[in-house]
Order: C-alpha cells, then structure tokens, then sequence
C-alpha cells in the first residue's frame, strides 16, 4: 500500500445498532483523518429486524458491500469493523483479497458462552489482522485471544484498552485517574489503527497479492490455466523420458523442473504482538511474545 495511497475503510456495524448510531458515526469520523470511510447496514437491520441474519447472509451482504464500494473506488480497501462486522469482516477476508482487517471488539466467545469460541476464522486467515479490545469486554477472553494471535498464520496485533468494555468504553474512574476524556482515547485507537496499516504496508501489500493469487487460481479461469500449466508441463516430462541422451548429454545446460511456493516458508509471517494501549494506567508495554499471564493494573 504506497504511502501517498490512503486506504479506504469499509466500516461494518455491530449486531444492536445502524451505522446511523452516534458510536459509528463518531468513530467514521475518526477514522477519516486516516483514510475515506464508507459505512453500511446489513439488511436485517435496515429491515427493522432485530435478530442478526445467519453467517452465510450477512457475508454475502458484506461482500455486496465491498463489491460496490470498489467500483467508484480505486484506493485499497481495509475491512473494519464493530463486534459482528469485524467478524463477518474475517470470513469476507477469506474469500475476498483485502489488504487488512481491523476488529473493533472481537466476539470471540458466542453471546457471552466462553465454551463457544469463534476462533476457526482466525486459524484460517491469512489476511493482516488488527485487534483492539478492552479489559472489560465480555465478549472476548483475553488470555485466550492473546494465545490465539501467537497461533495464528496471519500477520497480527492485539492492543488492549485498560477499563474499555465491548464498545472500547473506559469507566470514569480511569478515566480520572489518567487525565484522559473517553475522546483522547478514541483517538489513540485510531492512531493504534494507522500505526498499523503503516507498519505492514509492505507485508500487508505482499499478503494482499499472495491472496489475490489464491483467489484467481481457485476462479474458473485460474483453474483453466492450472490445467493448461499441467497438461504442457505433462507433454514436456513425456518428451524428456523418450529421449533421456538428450537430457543429460550436456549437464551444465540441463533443466530441472521444480514447484516452489510463490513467498518461501515464513517470509510473509511476522510474530503476533500484544501491546497495550498508550496511557497513564497502565504504562505500555509491549511483550514481543504472547504472555503467559497478562498483566493488569
């Protein structure tokens, strides 16, 4: 993602609440020092239905979604996301070639149940993740979420809000106590989010067309080409076999014919950090490896 591109937000809401809800809407705000953002409502909701569409729908709403904002849109597309939208964002990711992901409040546990972790996504992902959770969600066990960015495949952060509840929300008494308002600290979440997506431009571009690839080879016309590859490759083996003194009459000119990975094993994976969120309480810290036990002021 080059730096004089700024990336384009899609910004999905949460299960409760429109994108017309003054938290959306003050975050969008936000988030456009870093980048245009375009905010939209899965059709349960904007039916007046109040009960969350199944998966399947509400990524096929989600990809609609993307799928349009692309067309009047040249710049890179970064999912982000509140509670559900990020995780619906997660599945868009693994089938759509996005540059990065950004949840806002992953619900790791499903509706609250810490034995159902939706945690299957993220093993899947090869899409930059960002996560950005307060102490207080409890949606999200963070020991657990914490052990799963050290597990995960795909580039990753954890940045932990002390006080924050599901909405990033901090109590009062923190809030006190470090000399902050509730704004100061949205807009160090947004600076977190930038901080981000600069850092892996590289990487997230790399992943970003690695992606793309998979999805190509697995398109029709991909697949055509696949078979095409195989099939000239086949005739050549066969040539090669009823003619073997041609093959080794000259060493030096002799080819091998080898399959190799587009990326070699490891480049693109970077080691997952948890890092909690600037502030007075408690002082950032920044763990290059996922903690045993995390620390709480």
């Amino acid at each position: 993602m080059g730096a004089s591109k700024k990336p384009l937000f899609l910004f999905a809401h949460g299960a409760g609440a429109l994108s017309s809800h003054p938290w959306m809407v003050r975050w969008a705000e936000s988030l456009k020092a870093t980048g245009e953002v375009v905010s939209f409502d899965y059709p349960y909701l904007a039916e007046g239905r109040k009960r969350p569409d199944p998966l399947l729908k509400l990524i096929e709403a989600h990809r609609a979604a993307l799928e349009k904002v692309r067309r009047s849109h040249p710049s890179p597309v970064v999912l982000i996301g509140k509670s559900t939208g990020g995780r619906v964002g997660c599945h868009v990711a693994l089938q759509e070639a996005v540059p990065a992901v950004v949840c806002r409040g992953y619900p790791l546990c499903g509706g609250g149940d810490r034995t159902k972790l939706r945690d299957k996504v993220l093993r899947e992902l090869s899409t930059p993740i960002l996560f950005v959770q307060g102490t207080r969600d409890s949606l999200c066990l963070l020991e657990v979420l914490a052990r799963m960015c050290g597990e995960m495949g795909a580039v990753n952060e954890l940045h932990v809000f002390e006080g924050g509840d599901h909405s990033l929300l901090v109590t009062k008494t923190l809030l006190k106590a470090s000399g902050e308002t509730q704004t100061e600290v949205d807009l160090r979440s947004v600076g977190i989010i930038r901080k981000f997506i600069a850092a892996h431009a590289a990487v997230t571009h790399a992943c970003f067309l690695r992606t793309l690839a998979t999805h190509f080879l697995r398109s029709a016309s991909g697949m055509k080409l696949m078979i095409r590859s195989g099939t000239i490759f086949a005739r050549h083996a066969a040539a090669s076999a009823r003619s073997p003194a041609d093959s080794t009459a000259d060493p030096d000119n002799r080819q091998t014919h080898r399959s190799r990975p587009l990326y070699p094993a490891g480049q693109l994976r970077q080691p997952s950090s948890l890092r909690w969120a600037e502030s007075a309480l408690p002082p950032s810290t920044v763990f290059p490896k996922v903690p045993s036990d995390l620390h709480r002021a």
